[in-house]
């Protein structure tokens, strides 16, 4: 799964399924994301071409290596406005959050890859 962080406050997160995306639409009380600036994209155009050139390359290869397969993005989640006051934080960093030379492994959504040897439903955000 990979993400974009709009310059006008919306999240746009590309999945293969969309099963996780309950929780960053609504299922959870409380929805913390940690996103690296680089992120950061100034358009609607911008992030869709993002999730489409640079990280699906990335998850494609990472898939491949791991476990064979190929990757692909089934749904597309934008987020442009949250009904519930204070249920979702958007936490920016300066250091790079996402896939890093090439390959995943870095941000909250790596240390459970790490546990399980598989990501897990959802990385936080795009890609650098």
């Amino acid at each position: 799964m990979s993400a974009a962080l709009l310059a006008a406050q919306s999240l746009v997160v590309g999945s293969a399924s969309g099963s996780q995306f309950a929780p960053y639409a609504s299922g959870a009380r409380r929805a913390i994301w940690v996103v690296g600036a680089q992120k950061i994209v100034p358009d609607l155009e911008t992030a869709l071409r993002r999730l489409r050139t640079y990280s699906l390359p990335r998850e494609h290869q990472r898939l491949a290596d791991l476990y064979g397969q190929s990757s692909f993005i089934g749904r597309i989640l934008i987020l442009e406005r949250e009904a519930f006051p204070d249920r979702g934080t958007v936490i920016l960093v300066r250091e790079t959050i996402g896939f890093r030379s090439g390959t995943a492994g870095c941000g909250p959504a790596a240390a459970g890859r790490r546990a399980t040897g598989r990501r897990p439903g959802a990385g936080v955000l795009a890609s650098p």
